[in-house]
């Protein structure tokens, strides 16, 4: 796969640009990012003759009277929402991530890019399990600091997350008041973190039983989970699944 950045992202190209400068890279199927190199095209001035031309026939109805360009192109519908990222086609979670950005849920780490294959941290899959079930981040900037754990300080883009996670008792953390926001997170941590934040009502075990049992046990018949692996990390793409297929399983209050 391939892309570019370009750097006028932010910059209407004007009649006045004489060149266009892109960064090209190679994504993998793994989701491997190549050095980048710059390309820059340079470009052509339009005629002025073909351009009025254009603007004529668009302008013209099928009576051949005149319409009001502008008027028509404010009322032209947008496209459809579709995948931004280049790295994810051969992921078996493509749909899953595409729902997921298409609802506002989850972005990726660069530029088109998901990194399917990393790692998710404990934060981002907080973040994302939060986003779903409705919690507003009005509420999250007014949380205190007395719910931040001894390793987040208040600036951090994740703090208000994890705090009002804390206050609702959605987590815990570790000892020495630490939540390490930037570790792996295992399929058995997400999937409980993720039933929690979606309000499941899911009682403890007993006896020498798993500690995740009945949070499995709850995920399957729920429909959320088709391969689990307590102990192993989460990726982003098997982020996405779970809690893209939450969203389309009724748990989730506010979609309903």
């Amino acid at each position: 796969y391939s892309g570019y950045k370009n750097e006028f992202t932010d910059t209407q190209i004007t009649d006045e640009a004489d060149s266009v400068t892109y960064e090209i890279y190679v994504v993998d199927f793994v989701g491997n990012v190549s050095p980048t190199v710059e390309y820059t095209v340079e470009l052509k001035p339009s005629e002025p003759k073909v351009i009025e031309e254009a603007v004529e026939e668009e302008s013209l109805d099928e009576s051949n009277e005149v319409i009001d360009v502008e008027e028509t192109e404010e009322i032209t519908p947008t496209a459809s929402c579709q995948n931004p990222f280049l790295d994810i086609d051969n992921q078996p979670q493509k749909e899953y991530i595409i729902h997921l950005y298409c609802e506002d849920v989850l972005s990726g780490k660069r530029e088109r890019l998901f990194f399917p294959s990393e790692v998710s941290t404990r934060a981002e899959f907080l973040k994302m399990a939060m986003g779903i079930n409705g919690y507003p981040e009005k509420v999250m900037a007014d949380i205190g600091e007395k719910y931040l754990f001894g390793d987040i300080s208040a600036d951090e883009w994740h703090a208000p997350y994890i705090a009002l996670a804390r206050q609702e008792g959605i987590v815990v953390g570790y000892e020495g008041d630490e939540f390490r926001p930037n570790q792996g997170i295992t399929q058995a941590e997400a999937l409980k973190l993720l039933l929690l934040t979606s309000g499941a009502e899911v009682s403890e075990v007993d006896g020498d039983d798993p500690w995740y049992k009945n949070y499995l046990a709850y995920a399957q018949q729920e429909g959320i989970l088709s391969n689990f692996d307590p102990n192993q990390p989460l990726t982003r793409a098997q982020a996405a699944e779970i809690i893209s297929k939450t969203l389309t399983s009724g748990m989730v209050e506010w979609l309903k």
